[in-house]
């Protein structure tokens, strides 16, 4: 290794040239006082005892008995360090999803996109991609009056998501008309981030088996629609022109009356259940078992399971026979018109896989 490299490792476990030095002589000498450390070394006593000190608080070496030291694996130690960096990471990550999903519903944000507001004469409106469409997507519907219709499919940011519900929960309490349709994979993502909340609180809300885009309408009047049905990231477009926002709500109605229901018995089920159901849904668009298993956050032998539980109570073998059979029992829509679950998918095919955020 290079002397850079050296250096390296040796900040990361906070020892400079002098204290790595000792730590090197404990470890060739194992349970050597501190004077005959000293003599090892070639310098006084009371730097070699204050370099110890300074690796025993670094937890990299041990007193065994009466000033005598072993050298501990710094390998662990290192290890321990980065644990309690990634777990300090990890408690500031979600610290700052909360306060931008905060952010969303306080005056200072509210000032801003009032200040962005177009006047009357103005049409639509482009919203950039990124986090600035996902502000403005939970700006209209905190801004709903009348109703909100809403439709949606893959995946979103948590922090977006959680905004987002927020103010669907909130129209639904003031007591607009809400209603929304959503995908298998969407849906499972919700009770995923909120496994106590039943679905009805976010309005009327249908499964489909695929939606065309997300989109929103807000009393009828105002639409977002994305640049790119795949990506948000791309930006969007918020319509005013009525002839376009009629066309969108004609959309998302067409959508919202082809779907099924989802209940808040479904809600109820076990969280067992929930997820067999979850993994039926997915396998019929195709998912393999490795793919549901990150969309549901669970390790893929639990799916395996699922699915050979699922076959041996329906008594069938394979997705496929699990597929006409779940249709058959009234627990699938068909597919193709045949009930039977489609070919997995490779990643190109999969749908919203160019999103990003």
């Amino acid at each position: 290794m290079s002397d850079m490299g050296r250096s390296a490792v040796a900040g990361e476990l906070g020892l400079d040239a002098f204290s790595e030095q000792v730590y090197r002589a404990i470890a060739l000498h194992s349970h050597s006082r501190v004077d005959e450390l000293a003599e090892w070394v070639g310098t006084g006593y009371d730097q070699v005892a204050a370099a110890i000190r300074h690796l025993a608080a670094r937890n990299l070496v041990r007193e065994v008995s009466a000033d005598r030291w072993i050298a501990l694996d710094p390998v662990q130690v290192m290890a321990v360090e980065h644990a309690r960096h990634e777990a300090t990471l990890m408690a500031e990550r979600a610290r700052l999803a909360s306060a931008r999903a905060a952010l969303y519903d306080t005056e200072l944000f509210r000032a801003f996109m009032a200040g962005r507001r177009p006047g009357p004469a103005a049409i639509q409106e482009t919203v950039s991609g990124g986090s600035e469409v996902w502000s403005s997507l939970t700006d209209v519907v905190q801004q709903a009056e009348r109703s909100v219709l809403w439709m949606t499919l893959g995946t979103t940011p948590p922090a977006a998501r959680s905004a987002i519900n927020a103010q669907l929960v909130r129209a639904r309490e003031k007591g607009l008309r809400v209603r929304g349709a959503i995908t298998a994979e969407a849906l499972a993502e919700i009770r995923r981030l909120n496994p106590a909340g039943p679905t009805s609180a976010l309005g009327d809300v249908r499964q489909t088996d695929a939606v065309p885009m997300r989109a929103v309408v807000v009393d009828r009047s105002v639409a977002l629609v994305p640049v790119d049905a795949q990506d948000m990231n791309h930006g969007a477009i918020m319509l005013r022109a009525p002839t376009l926002v009629t066309a969108v709500t004609t959309m998302i109605d067409q959508v919202y009356e082809q779907a099924r229901p989802v209940n808040d018995d479904d809600d109820a089920a076990s969280e067992t259940e929930r997820r067999k159901r979850a993994v039926l849904e997915l396998l019929s668009i195709g998912l393999t078992e490795k793919i549901i298993a990150e969309r549901l956050g669970k390790h893929v032998r639990t799916i395996t399971r699922d699915i050979e539980q699922m076959c041996e109570e329906l008594g069938v073998s394979g997705r496929f026979g699990l597929g006409a059979a779940a249709a058959q029992h009234g627990l699938l829509p068909k597919v193709g018109g045949r009930g039977q679950l489609l070919r997995p998918l490779t990643e190109g095919d999969l749908p919203g896989r160019a999103y990003s955020g």
